[in-house]
């Protein structure tokens, strides 16, 4: 005689070889092996979104002016932004790309160099930020001030510091020439990590590039040049400057001028020329201060400049204008506004 519940019975036993213990293990297992081999859809997004934060990183490296410690300048700060309205938003746009990425890439190496190449942007903003909150109107800044920046990036900063105003203080561009560089080492990282090729080792730049002077075209026989003779050139482009003549300036301008505002923004002559317009609330103008140095040949004269208003207000600005001499005459190569 069979049994009655025989089909139910081995049913029963099936269910019960498939217990909770073994089907989380199941469960487990296929988990990790999903892990260990990821989809070839799940593969192509995590590149495509490595890529697209690789993209906005090399436009953040390629923002910034270098540094050499060779040339810095007391009264000057170049390692700054080149262009700070344009790098304020594609350093949101960064963020936003990065914080994708960080999101969808599993924990590893690429993952982690993303991180942190970010992150040292991140430091950029903050140190820039404490140097215009806490030194608006000089090139030095407290020791105190930017200590953890200094601790994290090991700036050896006993070698560039000095006394001024009862405090330890350094020059900004001491403090960004050993910072900056680690950007192209850090965007490097990434473009290796992606298969590509990394870019070229960093070098410090020329004085040329760090203070955006052209080099020059060819040596005259005669290049010693007068403090007041340079001086009167100056002299000529400030007028021209508050009375809006492009004539005047488009001779006093070397083909090759560069002009740097104080915000870090560069024109080219042209630029220049076709952004300038008179000032009617200038009074007049005096120059203070006329120093003459040298620099790769090129004679600099460093400059302030008080300008008085109609109502009778004065205010005075710095200024660096690097020359060079054409056909007999100095013309301005480069002028920059601090």
């Amino acid at each position: 005689m069979k049994p009655r519940h025989f089909i139910p019975t081995a049913f029963a036993l099936m269910l019960l070889s498939l217990s909770p213990s073994s089907y989380g293990q199941q469960t487990q297992r296929q988990q990790r092996e999903s892990l260990r081999a990821p989809s070839v859809k799940a593969r192509g997004e995590r590149r495509d979104v490595s890529e697209r934060a690789l993209a906005r990183l090399r436009v953040l490296r390629d923002g910034w002016n270098d540094v050499n410690r060779q040339y810095i300048s007391p009264n000057f700060t170049a390692g700054k932004k080149i262009d700070p309205r344009a790098y304020e938003v594609q350093y949101l746009e960064a963020k936003t790309e990065v914080d994708g990425a960080l999101r969808i890439l599993p924990v590893g190496e690429l993952r982690a160099a993303i991180g942190r190449a970010m992150d040292l942007f991140d430091d950029l903003e903050g140190i820039t930020s404490i140097f215009t909150k806490k030194s608006p109107f000089n090139t030095s800044v407290r020791v105190a001030d930017v200590y953890p920046y200094l601790k994290k990036y090991d700036v050896p900063y006993e070698a560039g510091v000095a006394r001024a105003g009862g405090g330890l203080v350094l020059h900004q561009d001491f403090v960004m020439s050993y910072i900056l560089p680690l950007r192209h080492a850090r965007v490097n990282q990434i473009e290796v990590l992606l298969g590509g090729t990394a870019a070229p080792p960093h070098s410090p730049p020329t004085f040329e590039r760090m203070f955006g002077a052209p080099a020059q075209k060819k040596a005259e026989a005669e290049t010693v040049a007068d403090a007041e003779e340079l001086k009167a050139v100056i002299h000529r482009v400030l007028t021209a400057r508050v009375r809006g003549d492009r004539t005047q300036m488009a001779m006093l301008l070397d083909d090759d001028f560069v002009g740097t505002g104080r915000g870090g923004r560069r024109w080219h002559k042209g630029q220049y020329l076709r952004a300038m317009s008179a000032d009617p609330t200038v009074k007049g103008f005096t120059i203070k201060l006329a120093e003459l140095r040298s620099r790769n040949g090129a004679p600099t004269l460093s400059t302030a400049v008080s300008y008085e208003s109609l109502s009778g207000e004065v205010k005075s600005y710095e200024n660096t204008f690097t020359f060079v001499k054409r056909g007999g005459r100095w013309l301005i190569a480069a002028w920059q506004s601090f």
